[in-house]
């Protein structure tokens, strides 16, 4: 029987220009969060409340990267996961939070680009 890939190397690209990342991309692909809410009875309901899509994402400090330009704009991000041949798009996204650089590594992290559209194909 054959084996499935389901992870491995992906290229991330920022308004078709691509950039190093610094290890593994985490995806939310869903845009909704369901939650649990417990009544006076015992029973419980399922509540669901919208979420933006997300990818929380480590940056290479490379030469092209300026960090200051790219949280303060709205662009599209392309994700290729080459080993399983999928492309996750997100359009009009944007960086949410703050992006602090580890001067030993050259990797920002503590940051997710959030949108309200996602693409996958």
């Amino acid at each position: 029987m054959a084996r499935e890939t389901v992870g491995g190397r992906i290229d991330v690209a920022i308004d078709g220009v691509p950039y190093s990342t610094a290890g593994e991309i985490d995806l939310d692909e869903s845009n909704i969060e369901p939650d649990a809410v417990v009544n006076q009875d015992g029973t419980i309901n399922r509540t669901v409340k919208p979420s933006p899509y997300s990818a929380k994402v480590k940056m290479r400090n490379t030469k092209d990267l300026n960090i200051q330009t790219l949280m303060g704009k709205i662009f599209d991000l392309t994700l290729s996961e080459k080993d399983i041949r999928r492309t996750t798009l997100f359009t009009d996204a944007f960086i949410k939070g703050k992006a602090s650089r580890n001067t030993a590594t050259g990797e920002y992290s503590e940051f997710e680009i959030v949108s309200d559209k996602l693409t996958r194909f």
